[in-house]
């Protein structure tokens, strides 16, 4: 029996040095011709007239799989006997085992994220539990999340940088509209479109999320005001950092915490609105205070300041300025995290869409503050003084106190028998 080694190439020779290589190889290529050490590879058509039962494998050594495969099942080979040589890793694959799963278009929700009519801020959460909850309703598999930006091709269709200008817009929708979409379980892709019109190529599909979509209809506005009834009948946790996140926060905090409980404590540091800003200096005491109990905290600055030294003493403590710029990171963080805390800011919101997230988020109320004044509250039917009612858990608090080191010791020595 023979093995066939499929494309010449740098690969080619080092799977020829590997361990993976014995006995008798017929070499091969696409349009044959092609020389190794001397030998010259056959083409596909003079492969197809040699005896099945001669050869063992078929080792793909080009990286081009979507092309070559396709061609050797034409020839009557079987997907289960095809193998790629990974020269990275020194591995030899199935290539059955590297298959994407089909996905499609019947079976797909497209969820449009109108900017016209939301901003890029950490709203998308809401949006997001919405849409995965219309995938779930609608008993589809995957969802495909597409971003409509406020521009269009007409000059007679104006659109405005509402808050957000320029490189700035940019950088959220890359760094938080795509990152939470990213983290979505059964989310397929992000699409960013270049204009509103481009939006008709996917609002024909069978199935979308708002239903029949045009871009800058004020109902694509997105309230979390409905969540507050969805929850008493809907599991609304749908947030999951990938596998690659997980292992970067495992592997860091295996070498820093010592197998010690990790808390985190996400601060807000913004130039706007700064009342609404963690109290820092008793936000240090508390770590401190974690570290004197044998608790681990991890400090995840505001995004905006993670490259920054800070006044207070933040070298006693760890940070992890990657959880900062990377939603990604900054989830799995929460995940692996045995309590988290805040105070109330837009990443925070994502404790309420995680399983098994124990968190406490200080509230602030200033009626000079539209975020946080008494009637935005009203209007999203947040009651001051409780939980959020689409909370995952029980052990997810809000705490309508001023962030001192006493209440936060408080609120976290509360907690912690529940957990």
């Amino acid at each position: 029996m023979k093995t066939v080694l499929y494309g010449v190439c740098a690969n080619t020779e080092a799977y020829l040095n590997s361990p993976y290589h014995s006995g008798q190889t017929i070499l091969a290529s696409t349009g044959g011709g092609e020389v190794l050490d001397g030998v010259v590879s056959i083409d596909i058509n003079q492969l197809s007239k040699v005896p099945k039962q001669e050869i063992s494998s078929v080792v793909i050594c080009s990286e081009c799989l979507s092309e070559i495969i396709p061609s050797l099942i034409r020839i009557g080979f079987k997907i289960s006997d095809l193998y790629f040589y990974n020269h990275a890793k020194n591995r030899l694959i199935r290539c059955i085992d590297m298959q994407i799963p089909e996905t499609k278009v019947s079976n797909t929700l497209f969820a449009f994220y109108d900017l016209s009519q939301n901003l890029a801020c950490y709203d998308v959460l809401y949006f997001c539990a919405l849409a995965n909850l219309e995938r779930i309703k609608r008993n589809l598999q995957h969802i495909q999340f597409i971003i409509v930006p406020n521009k269009s091709l007409s000059c007679e269709d104006l659109g405005f940088n509402v808050f957000h200008e320029g490189d700035d817009l940019i950088w959220r929708i890359e760094k938080i509209l795509q990152g939470v979409m990213t983290c979505v379980i059964n989310n397929i892709g992000c699409t960013i479109l270049p204009y509103k019109e481009s939006a008709q190529y996917y609002s024909d599909a069978p199935n979308t999320y708002p239903d029949n979509f045009i871009p800058g209809n004020s109902r694509n506005r997105v309230s979390s005001k409905v969540l507050n009834t969805l929850c008493e009948s809907h599991d609304l946790t749908y947030l999951k950092a990938p596998k690659p996140a997980h292992e970067i926060v495992y592997s860091f905090l295996k070498q820093k915490a010592n197998n010690k409980k990790i808390v985190t404590l996400t601060l807000r540091e913004c130039s706007s609105h700064s009342k609404r800003n963690s109290n820092v200096v008793e936000w240090m005491k508390f770590a401190t205070y974690l570290q004197e109990n044998g608790y681990f905290p991890v400090i995840i600055r505001d995004s905006y300041k993670a490259h920054l030294e800070y006044g207070c003493d933040f070298d006693q403590f760890t940070c992890m300025p990657l959880a900062s710029m990377d939603f990604k990171i900054r989830l799995a963080l929460y995940e692996q995290a045995f309590v988290n805390m805040s105070i109330s800011n837009g990443p925070t919101v994502a404790y309420n869409f995680i399983t098994n997230c124990p968190a406490i988020t200080f509230m602030k109320v200033d009626d000079n503050i539209p975020a946080i004044a008494t009637s935005t509250f009203e209007k999203a039917e947040v009651e001051l003084g409780k939980d959020l009612k689409f909370r995952a858990s029980n052990l997810q608090k809000l705490i309508w106190k001023e962030d001192t080191f006493e209440n936060i010791k408080a609120s976290f020595s509360d907690l912690v028998p529940h957990i």
